[in-house]
């Protein structure tokens, strides 16, 4: 299958700054209280701070990506002959692994869960991760990246099938409309939706409290204690799990759905029949006024206006409406700067880009693995707390314990690891024991075709012997 191999490049780019800010957010004495650099005086650190915030809370560039790759997988499948309602099919299914994934990485994996808070006791591991998990399995309720795009890719699937009724030379440009007026409508309302699921709930639900609480002050893991209770309490537990989904804490569908719909409307831009490298620039018009509109919002409408002294908090866990607009805004140019570089450029040296930029693509094919065992880093913390002398500034252990010098010798470190570490389960392992390989076990092989024992997650193609896709003609 041709790749869209611009798109493999963000997507590693994605996750590789996913897996390091992860651990700078959570080690980083710094970032113990991010809004404390503002007034930190140094300027330096400021904007490096100013740099590490954004790119923290660029979720939304990964739910872009991934919804361009599957809107041009699903309408390509659909002109070479697949059965709509297959095609739907598959939608939906994957949509519901994502999901079910997902609440496996958040209520097991991620950097502020049990298994994190275990591997920051002194020393690591004196109390036992059973009682750790006691209190905190109710993390199964935080919605994040990857289940967040399981419910985008079931919720889109409808508006995928709605699109097959424009036919014609110009239906890309009614399609591509829809998907960005849905997102900015879905931006727009965003604060609206937020308090109306908090009145119907009665907790602020973007709260850590809020999300994990049955009511004020009462914890789903204080009451549900046994997996009888949760079953007993199932429609309780749905009803909660889908309030969280529409407005909860990190991820929920508002604002982050937008993203989704920007997303699919790239696609349809390039999947035009004669697609043109002027088009891509015409879609930065909407771009620059997100950000515009956003800017706007952040100096003079929230919370009273910066200009007018209102605070920036920069340790948020929900999108403000300001932030939602600016990121579209900066994120879509990137995606399509790099398309009209790669799949629309005639003079693209192919071999060169391919070999230079193998490696970072390699990070986009094993995301959901670095995404799932990014918190293994303990191990390397542990191994460092060793190594390094005590009294040397870092406290590997603890959160936010370490200095600016450790934390970057330790990031250097862990990406390190990670790249030849991805390398190798590519050339010895070709990809068994990864997350993507026992996801590719769901699989069913077409009829007539065996599965690919020796490449169980297509390397080859996606990595090795890449087939590009060029719109030049």
């Amino acid at each position: 299958m041709k790749r869209l191999t611009s798109l493999d490049f963000w997507r590693g780019i994605a996750i590789f700054f996913t897996a390091m800010f992860h651990f700078l957010f959570t080690s980083w004495d710094k970032f113990s209280d991010p809004n404390s650099i503002l007034g930190s005086g140094n300027i330096g650190l400021i904007l490096l701070a100013a740099f590490i915030f954004i790119f923290i809370h660029w979720r939304g560039f990964f739910l872009m990506i991934s919804a361009v790759v599957n809107f041009y997988q699903l309408e390509n499948a659909v002109k070479n002959g697949k059965n709509l309602w297959g095609v739907w099919g598959k939608q939906l299914f994957a949509g519901l692994i994502l999901i079910l994934v997902g609440k496996l990485w958040v209520t097991v994996f991620p950097y502020w869960g049990f298994v994190e808070i275990w591997s920051r006791q002194i020393p690591i591991g004196s109390v036992p991760i059973s009682d750790i998990w006691a209190s905190h399995w109710d993390m199964f309720f935080l919605i994040e990246a990857i289940e967040s795009i399981g419910l985008m890719m079931i919720v889109t699937s409808f508006f995928f099938l709605l699109f097959q009724l424009f036919k014609g030379k110009y239906s890309w440009m009614i399609k591509m409309a829809v998907c960005y007026v849905i997102g900015i409508v879905i931006i727009a309302i965003s604060p609206i939706v937020g308090d109306w699921a908090t009145n119907v709930v009665g907790i602020d639900i973007t709260m850590l409290e809020g999300f994990r609480a049955v009511s004020p002050g009462v914890y789903f893991h204080d009451v549900f204690t046994t997996l009888g209770d949760f079953f007993n309490n199932f429609g309780l537990v749905m009803y909660r799990v889908a309030m969280n989904w529409i407005s909860g804490r990190e991820a929920p569908l508002f604002p982050m759905m937008a993203s989704y719909f920007f997303g699919a409307g790239i696609a349809y831009v390039i999947l035009q029949d004669e697609p043109k490298r002027k088009h891509l620039r015409w879609m930065c018009l909407p771009s620059l006024l997100a950000v515009i509109w956003g800017a706007a919002e952040f100096l003079f409408i929230h919370d009273g206006g910066f200009l007018n002294g209102a605070a920036l908090d920069l340790g948020f866990h929900i999108h403000p409406r300001w932030f939602a607009f600016v990121s579209f805004g900066l994120q879509a140019p990137l995606i399509l700067a790099l398309l009209s570089w790669v799949e629309f450029n005639p003079r693209i040296n192919e071999q060169r880009w391919l070999k230079g930029t193998r490696w970072i693509r390699r990070f986009g094919v094993f995301a959901l693995t670095v995404y799932f065992l990014g918190i293994l880093d303990f191990i390397l913390r542990f191994l460092m707390s060793v190594i390094v002398p005590s009294g040397a500034g870092a406290d590997f252990i603890s959160r936010y314990g370490l200095n600016a010098m450790w934390t970057w010798i330790t990031v250097a470190i862990l990406m390190l690891i990670w790249t030849f570490g991805l390398f190798a389960w590519d050339r010895i392992a070709r990809g068994y024991g990864s997350f993507e390989f026992f996801l590719s076990l769901l699989k069913i092989p077409k009829a007539g075709r065996k599965r690919d024992w020796k490449d169980p997650i297509g390397l080859r193609g996606s990595l090795w012997d890449v087939e590009m896709v060029s719109y030049v003609k």
